[in-house]
């Protein structure tokens, strides 16, 4: 073990309950765990200079042993270590204390990782070589997450009690779970959004959309809600898909395509745990279905496809064609009402495409 008694006990800080607000780096604790004496090294100081608690470990069981006296607000991990990987030592660290944000430290970004990790409960991973300034950065999101995460969690503990205390009706109770459950998902999207310039303001674009569209449609309130919920994480599955496909400019090769096409099962398995979102994984899975039955996971055609899942690709399609890509340049709000128009039957149906036109929305709408 490669600690300093200079900087402070170990342990974990009271929390401030009732507000999301970050800890000063004084009162936040943070592991470092590599066998690599180097990089523990640089790590601990680099950091201790930011006025954390350092304490950096080469031996993951000495690490744990730690860990369990005292749990840190945020554990870097390496992934490949003798003895105890770094998943190991994670789920481990997770199982003392749940709220200990977990940072992997990888060669390789590869999407089988990314959904090992975040199943897992990891928050985030940093690929090596290292940089200090990604590493800065990575360091304060985790935190602000973990932050955020306790506030939504001891929300959903308040708003239970209060369901309970007054005897609300189920509807009521499951739209409070939904929202704190959105809220909480939210940081996948954050994630999504920062790791990808493309993704920014894109989920909110579609999931305002998606409620403007059901609403002309008159659409039942729950249904309304759930076209906004499915819009908001209809591509929260992109969080495994490596980012030079994303942002590649070039066309794409049949293998990169099913890369990418993955993402809709990757969604739609990481929502189906939260049962209470009713349709929303089922929207999210089919959001890239199409009316002739060319679209994808599983070519359904016409009213096979659930409406909601209709309602959000027709929301997702025009909020793509107003806003940049690498490959081309934004479209107006006018031209891609015309270009989706142009395939009314094709990729979308007329019901729709009408409600679309009908509410004429802008390129920040």
């Amino acid at each position: 073990m490669n600690s300093d008694p200079s900087s402070g006990p170990v342990g974990t800080p009271r929390r401030t309950a009732g507000h999301s607000r970050l800890e000063p780096p004084t009162e936040t604790p943070i592991h470092v765990v590599d066998d690599d004496q180097v990089i523990v090294d640089g790590l601990t100081h680099f950091l201790r200079q930011r006025g954390f608690l350092v304490h950096g470990f080469t031996e993951p069981t000495q690490a744990l042993s730690v860990i369990r006296e005292g749990p840190p607000h945020l554990l870097i991990v390496d992934r490949n270590m003798p003895g105890m990987g770094g998943f190991d030592l994670a789920r481990s660290a997770l199982e003392e204390d749940p709220d200990i944000g977990v940072i992997i430290l990888t060669g390789a970004r590869e999407v089988e990782l990314a959904i090992d990790a975040f199943r897992l409960g990891v928050s985030d991973y940093l690929l090596k070589p290292l940089d200090f300034g990604e590493i800065e950065r990575t360091v304060r999101r985790v935190l602000i997450r973990r932050s955020q995460e306790i506030f939504h969690r001891d929300t959903e503990s308040r708003m239970r009690r209060a369901v309970e205390n007054r005897t609300l009706e189920l509807e009521r109770k499951n739209k409070l779970l939904e929202g704190v459950t959105v809220g909480a998902l939210t940081a996948l999207v954050d994630i999504l959004e920062q790791k990808n310039p493309h993704f920014q303001g894109h989920s909110q674009g579609v999931a305002v959309l998606s409620e403007k569209i059901a609403t002309e449609m008159g659409l039942p309130t729950i249904e309304v809600r759930a076209c906004k919920t499915a819009g908001f994480l209809h591509d929260i599955g992109m969080i495994a898909v490596p980012d030079k496909l994303v942002e590649k400019t070039s066309p794409l090769t049949r293998d990169e395509s099913a890369q990418i096409q993955q993402h809709c099962r990757i969604g739609k398995e990481l929502l189906d745990p939260f049962t209470h979102l009713g349709p929303v994984p089922d929207y999210v899975f089919h959001h890239h279905e199409r009316i002739d039955g060319s679209g994808y996971p599983d070519g359904l055609a016409g009213m096979d496809i659930p409406m909601g899942a209709q309602v959000v690709a027709v929301a997702d399609s025009f909020r793509a064609l107003v806003e940049p890509r690498p490959y081309r340049t934004a479209h107006s709000p006018t031209e891609a009402i015309e270009i989706l128009v142009g395939a009314a039957g094709i990729w979308h149906s007329d019901e729709i495409l009408s409600a679309l036109a009908r509410l004429r929305p802008s390129a920040s709408a």
